[in-house]
This record gives structure tokens, sequence and C-alpha cells, in this order.
């Protein structure tokens, strides 16, 4: 199957909504999560996750 990127975002760890990327209505969707933003060298951690979203073509 072949997808199409709609949208790519940085969010805040903090703030990361995940009830809403992994919502069970609606449309096909995929999504990918991975790290992003400055590295915290003091949390051992990336500031943001990024969040990519693509739709079947």
């Amino acid at each position: 199957m072949r997808y199409q990127v709609t949208d790519v975002r940085h969010e805040p760890k903090a703030t990361l909504n995940t009830d809403e990327i992994f919502r069970r209505d609606g449309g096909h969707q995929l999504i990918i999560i991975t790290c992003g933003g400055e590295w915290l060298a003091d949390q051992d951690d990336y500031e943001d996750d990024v969040v990519l979203t693509a739709s079947p073509l």
C-alpha cells in the first residue's frame, strides 16, 4: 500500500496526546513517532517527539 504524508509536527514530550494519535475512529492513517528537537543531556533524552502522519493513496 502507498501513503502520502499529510502532516509532520514537533510535539513537546510532556504534552504529546497519545489518545488523539492512537484513536480508533476515522479513516486509516499511518503514524510514525520518533525523537526530535534539542538533545537534553541532563534528561538523557530529546525535548520533542516528531509525529509524521500519512494517509493511504
